[in-house]
């Protein structure tokens, strides 16, 4: 009877402090630590008063922090390690149906801890079934996007903090949280159980081979770790095939294994030699799988083949060095001196032993299939490294990361939100890339004007000259040799995000190709070659060209989603200009004014400079963002593959009717701009 009293007072208690507190960010409240009241010393004049000796008090127990302290878990095995998919609330302001329960998953761990999936953002905390049927959660670390007007994150996030009993159906996989007093029911589903099929679930696979069961295309696949995938215990995938990122959704029953390939994906061209088109072609066609010798071995429809994948060998207790961060923005890429100075190492036990420059750190880490998270609260020395050193950067980047992909000895840390990733390597005597910058410079590369008629468009322009830089290693690195650099109106473009930038690039050709090649990459040779095509068609085309429009620096994708091209020339070259959606967008979705742009793309007469302009533009028949686009418009643009290529031929049809001042700004403005370009080369 005792116990039960208590866990009531507990349960009031803990109803006074969240309503307290408020539903948004559950809280927890640190304790005060009780300060000595201050003693008055006797005056001279004046004698001290003896007072009776005080009774000896027994000292008072601190107050917890957290209402966890002080409960005894005790681990229901029903409950642990498994994925619990959210499906459903009942019972509250308003019923909710969730459209979606993969993107809204808990774990809960044996230890006390648990790991949460809120739709865009994750977090984990602690909890504690002080006895089985009941439970308190409390949340504690959380990223914080913003996951969109249909996102439920902040309706999750408020089952966090009251005390909650909880029960099972339907042989336990099925799990019931009923809120205190009568409140909301949530409901989840139970995936990714401990049966034989968890056992591929949360390991990095590496594409090996290809088993043709006619025995005509078999292949080897020379580097596995550039084809890697992940089965997360939430029913999404996590794949790399080659430079792309790939995230599908899959059913597993039993040993039948199928693949929903609608999920996003960038869209980079990766390579002539490439695999990453028949990775994902041939995953498509799965339909079930079997293990042996450590072995991954999917089974394809139709009897024709099977893929053969290995165990990625893991990323504990080796010394990683720092080489480099890129920047998803193309603003703030770092190619780091001294990577011996930049180090850290996962330990079996679960902390991390970290060099930042002059500076050692303790960490620890959680590490679960391709997640990887840092608590950053441990202990380091404070030491000055100097004025050049990075050891802030660097921790507060590692701090930033959530995932990572291994290629072919070469670690990349994921950072959240996906503002870039950190290049490690695990040889002490990391190399450069192979695309680096020749040292000589050709000096009439510097031009000693350049003039063109901004008027409408911009009150000033400023030219600056850009020091080449290598290629970082790794997918997806950017390199440029030397070359120009156009402002407009004192802004720096580089500073500013990528779909907003109002930048004209001068490039040196033969150079920018070059440098590309001797890292084995075609992609600048490929945009050159594609220009040169368009250019040479110009006098004989009939109507708009097929096919992808050229852009230097390289895009994340093909330049597919183009409209109101045209030819277009300037004093000493030709070129070609198109409105296009921004190269960074995923395979499917509205289309909006703030991912539009403007670009030029053009060759001087003797080739040896590339023009590059980009430039913002807008036009009344698109949302301004995402958000204001309508829930229709959001389901015709990103509900399937099949709906989205509907509704984009009839968008570039409609993009195509507008006339120039029906942009802002004008478009003829701009080609007026292109136009009128001259430089002189000293």
């Amino acid at each position: 009877m005792k116990q039960i009293i208590l866990w009531v007072v507990m349960i009031v208690a803990l109803i006074l402090l969240v309503s307290c507190g408020g539903q948004e960010t559950p809280t927890t409240f640190p304790t005060v630590a009780p300060t000595a009241a201050p003693v008055e010393e006797p005056t001279a004049t004046e004698e001290p008063t003896q007072e009776p000796a005080a009774e000896p008090t027994t000292p008072a127990e601190p107050t917890p922090a957290s209402l966890l302290d002080t409960m005894e878990h005790e681990a229901d095995p029903r409950l642990v390690d498994f994925s619990w998919l959210w499906e459903s609330r009942t019972g509250g302001v308003e019923d909710i149906e969730v459209a979606d329960p993969e993107n809204y998953t808990l774990i809960f761990n044996e230890d006390g801890t648990f790991n949460a999936k809120l739709d865009c953002n994750s977090g984990s905390g602690s909890y504690a079934t002080a006895s089985l049927g009941a439970i308190f959660m409390e949340l504690g670390p959380v990223s914080l996007a913003e996951c969109g007007p249909d996102s439920l994150s902040n309706e999750m996030l408020n089952m966090f903090g009251p005390a909650q009993s909880y029960s099972f159906e339907e042989g336990d996989d099925i799990l019931t949280f009923n809120w205190v007093a009568g409140g909301p029911v949530d409901t989840f589903r139970k995936v990714g159980s401990e049966s034989e099929d968890s056992g591929i679930i949360g390991v990095t696979w590496q594409w090996e081979a290809f088993q043709d069961t006619a025995e005509i295309d078999d292949t080897t696949v020379l580097d596995p770790g550039k084809y890697t995938l992940i089965l997360n215990p939430d029913g999404t995938t996590s794949i790399q095939a080659d430079c792309n990122q790939v995230s599908w959704t899959y059913k597993l029953e039993g040993s039948s294994l199928t693949f929903d390939t609608l999920g996003p994906s960038t869209l980079a061209f990766c390579g002539e030699e490439s695999l990453d088109q028949q990775y994902l072609a041939l995953l498509g066609e799965t339909v079930s799988y079997v293990t042996a010798d450590g072995k991954l071995n999917l089974n394809l429809k139709f009897d024709s083949g099977n893929m053969v994948f290995g165990q990625d060998q893991g990323i504990v207790g080796t010394s990683w060095q720092w080489e480099a961060f890129q920047d998803t923005a193309e603003i703030n890429d770092i190619t780091v001196p001294d990577i011996a100075n930049y180090t850290f190492t996962l330990n079996p036990d679960g902390t991390a032993s970290i060099q930042a420059d002059c500076n050692q750190v303790s960490w620890t880490y959680e590490l679960e299939g391709s997640s990887l998270t840092f608590n950053t609260l441990g202990p380091s020395t404070l030491a000055f490294c100097g004025e050049e050193s990075l050891n802030q950067q660097y921790l507060t980047l590692l701090g930033e990361t959530v995932t990572y992909v291994t290629d072919g000895g070469k670690l990349y840390l994921n950072l959240k939100l996906d503002t870039g990733n950190m290049v490690f390597n695990d040889e002490d005597d990391s190399t450069a890339s192979a695309g680096s910058a020749d040292e000589e410079v050709d000096d009439s590369f510097f031009p000693s004007t350049i003039q063109m008629d901004v008027e409408g468009l911009a009150k000033t322009y400023e030219w600056q000259v850009i020091d080449a830089s290598p290629i970082p290693p790794g997918p997806g690195g950017k390199g440029f040799p030397r070359h120009i650099v156009v402002g407009f109106d004192g802004e720096d473009p580089m500073v500013t995000d990528y779909t907003q930038r109002w930048v004209m690039y001068i490039f040196p050709t033969e150079a920018y190709i070059d440098l590309y090649q001797a890292n084995g990459d075609s992609v600048v040779a490929d945009q050159v070659v594609r220009l040169e095509q368009l250019v040479t068609g110009a006098d004989d085309r009939q109507g708009q060209p097929q096919g992808f429009m050229p852009l230097l620096p390289p895009p994340n994708s093909l330049m597919e989603r183009w409209v109101q091209f045209s030819d277009l020339n300037f004093e000493q070259g030709k070129g070609v200009r198109y409105v296009s959606d921004s190269p960074l967008r995923q395979s499917i979705g509205v289309w909006t004014n703030s991912a539009m742009g403007y670009y030029y793309q053009g060759l001087t007469d003797d080739g040896r400079f590339y023009i590059s302009l980009q430039w913002p533009v807008s036009t009344g028949l698109l949302p301004d963002t995402i958000d204001d686009a309508s829930p229709e418009l959001r389901e015709e643009a990103g509900g399937s593959r099949e709906s989205y290529d509907l509704y984009e031929l009839q968008l570039k049809s409609d993009l195509n009717a507008l006339g120039p001042a029906e942009w802002s700004p004008d478009l003829s403005q701009l080609d007026a701009l292109i136009a009128s370009l001259s430089f002189q080369a000293e």
